[in-house]
């Protein structure tokens, strides 16, 4: 599993909308979004378990090491704005593929992502091309098709999406007894333990279920600068291929 020196979660990027054309909310975006970042908002921690979390600590970062791909789900909540991400990433090669949904207040905008061989394409609406500062005609060939990038601005915006680094970026040597903060309960009724990750950067924590749950995952927790993000990563031992777009579907970003 490869590891990124330097690696921080302001790393990761929040897409705001502004002059986007009003549609009505997608209710089970927010309600996904929301449940994400109730875990987040959670500071109910009991003190107790420390053997139990350092186990459920040991156990759940060897069984990322070991997975060779993740499904991830990263809610972010800052003010009126939701954003959420749903990705299924390759841990061998770094290609992903995913959707990500932009709420803010009646407004929404959804665009797919694809990065794999080095380059990133982005199928979007017209808004989001209108955003990202193409002309109306520009904006309408663009409606619906795979842009590719250029490459360097296609490293830039993949970067701000690649939880996958994120995650692999963790390790149990960052982490000792001192960091651990408490543990909660989740309806399903599993224990989880959370622990602060200082190389995470400030108010970010690691949270993992306990070690005899039937649960593959981990939760990333950040509640710094005003916004409560949560990246629930789950993992699988079983690979899973990330396709370029078909060409007839590919235009050239401009």
């Amino acid at each position: 599993m490869r590891r990124l020196a330097g690696l921080s979660w302001s790393t990761i990027g929040l897409f705001v909308l502004s002059g986007c054309s009003q549609e009505a909310p997608d209710h089970t975006i927010s309600s996904q979004a929301e449940a994400l970042i109730a875990v987040g908002e959670n500071d109910e921690l009991s003190e107790l378990g420390i053997d139990d979390a350092e186990l459920a600590l040991t156990s759940a970062l060897d069984g990322l090491e070991s997975a060779s791909s993740l499904s991830i789900s990263a809610a972010v909540k800052s003010n009126e704005l939701f954003q959420l991400t749903k990705l299924e990433y390759d841990i061998d090669t770094g290609a992903f593929t995913g959707r990500i949904s932009v709420l803010e207040n009646s407004e929404m905008l959804e665009f797919n992502i694809i990065r794999t061989h080095g380059l990133t394409w982005v199928e979007a609406p017209r808004e989001y091309w209108i955003l990202a500062g193409y002309d109306a005609d520009g904006a309408a060939d663009a409606e619906g098709m795979n842009v590719v990038f250029e490459k360097s601005s296609g490293d830039s915006l993949a970067q701000q999406y690649d939880y996958g680094a994120l995650a692999q970026s963790l390790s149990l040597e960052d982490f000792s007894s001192e960091d651990y903060e408490g543990q909660y309960t989740v309806s399903s009724s599993t224990e989880w333990f959370r622990f602060s990750w200082p190389l995470g950067g400030e108010d970010v924590f690691l949270d993992v279920p306990d070690s005899t749950a039937d649960t593959r995952a981990v939760s990333l927790v950040s509640t710094a600068q005003g916004a409560v993000s949560v990246v629930s990563i789950e993992f699988s031992e079983a690979p899973i291929d990330v396709d370029a777009p078909a060409p007839e579907t590919v235009l050239d970003s401009r």
